[in-house]
């Protein structure tokens, strides 16, 4: 499979070529695969191991994507960056990056990064909201490392409160249950799968507070809480929400009409279709695998 890059801020990737679904997103400067095309769409795979449709618009060849030697990798860690024309906050904006977006800085002018987007337009970013990309965690997870990443994970899931649902969303223009605890996790430094059931049966992940009900279980901070359906003849179970524990016990998560919200478990509408909870295992291994050629 031939890989291509995401060329605007925010790409949406739909179950089939009628869009009338929309199953995920990618960022601007994400590599995808592509598997086939049609005449306006091209069927990819995600780094997350996900597939959709997407407009043909809206990726380049890898091979076409502009390059320079003296530039370095910098990281959105606001939830918008906006792009401008010149190295001011009054210039026009060429568009607008999202939380996690990577991007190529080539300088620097009155307190803005010069950054090259992939299709070799130059422009603007406030340095204040960019950082050093947050890599996968390659060393052992020790219990304080995973304690860690979950503190840092519910600590970007809190800046995202207000955020609107969106079914499918991965992005702080709006996002799902799942989308939020990738995003979240992925900026601590732990790639999640994309889904809420992809993350249920994730081997990376072990159960937590077994055997304990949704409203009074000692969760840890971080701890991923699954929601679905359960059948009396043995078939699997369905998992249809995620959220994540607070320090404190208080939950973080979005939920559907809502967004992006925090709150109290006793009580809660979703207890009653609790599945369990997830937590990082130590000595997992983080990087998610490919069988794709290179």
């Amino acid at each position: 499979m031939s890989k291509h890059v995401v060329a605007r801020n925010v790409c949406n990737l739909y179950a089939d070529e009628s869009q009338s679904e929309l199953v995920s997103q990618a960022i601007l400067g994400q590599v995808v695969w592509k598997a086939d095309e049609s005449a306006e769409h091209i069927h990819v795979e995600t780094g997350d191991l996900y597939k959709g449709h997407v407009r043909k618009h809206v990726l380049i060849a890898q091979s076409s994507v502009s390059k320079t030697k003296n530039g370095c990798a910098k990281q959105v860690k606001a939830m918008f960056a906006p792009v401008r024309r010149r190295a001011n906050c009054s210039s026009k904006i060429i568009t607008t990056l999202v939380m996690s977006t990577i991007v190529t800085v080539i300088g620097n002018r009155n307190g803005h990064h010069r950054v090259q987007l992939p299709g070799g337009e130059i422009g603007y970013v406030c340095g204040c909201t960019l950082a050093n990309p947050v890599g996968t965690i390659r060393a052992a997870l020790s219990a304080s490392t995973i304690s860690s990443a979950a503190r840092k994970a519910v600590n970007i899931a809190v800046q995202l409160v207000g955020t609107p649902y969106l079914w499918g969303g991965c992005t702080p223009y709006g996002i799902d249950c799942s989308g939020l605890v990738q995003l979240s996790y992925g900026m601590s430094g732990v790639p999640m799968l994309r889904d809420a059931h992809m993350q249920f049966a994730d081997a990376r992940l072990i159960p937590t507070a077994v055997a304990e009900d949704f409203e009074s279980a000692q969760f840890k901070e971080g701890d991923l809480v699954f929601f679905g359906k359960t059948f009396a003849d043995g078939s699997p179970v369905k998992v249809t929400h995620v959220g994540m524990i607070m320090a404190g016990g208080r939950m973080v998560h979005s939920a559907g009409g809502y967004g992006v919200v925090i709150e109290e478990r006793r009580g809660h509408l979703l207890s009653s279709s609790y599945l369990g909870a997830r937590s990082l295992k130590p000595e997992a291994r983080l990087a998610l695998e490919h069988a794709r050629p290179v």
